[in-house]
């Protein structure tokens, strides 16, 4: 429950950033927030289903230390 309100956290604020930047750029309301609630699910999705360490490699690694380490402690 913990990842997915910190993935949804992050996703959320980026969407915020994204939705100031678009409306900066000349974009309507609407088209800003389509814009920030695409990008907010794409982020969310993306590293909900572990996709971002096929994008970031060198997070694989490190992605295992701490699988390891947390059902060590499970």
């Amino acid at each position: 429950m913990a990842a997915n309100a910190s993935l949804g956290y992050m996703a959320g604020m980026q969407a915020f950033e994204i939705y100031e930047d678009t409306l900066a750029q000349g974009a309507t309301k609407t088209e800003a927030a389509l814009m920030a609630w695409g990008a907010a699910l794409g982020m969310y999705k993306v590293d909900r289903t572990g996709l971002g360490e096929l994008f970031f490699p060198e997070l694989q690694s490190d992605a295992k230390i701490y699988r390891a380490a947390i059902n060590t402690l499970k």
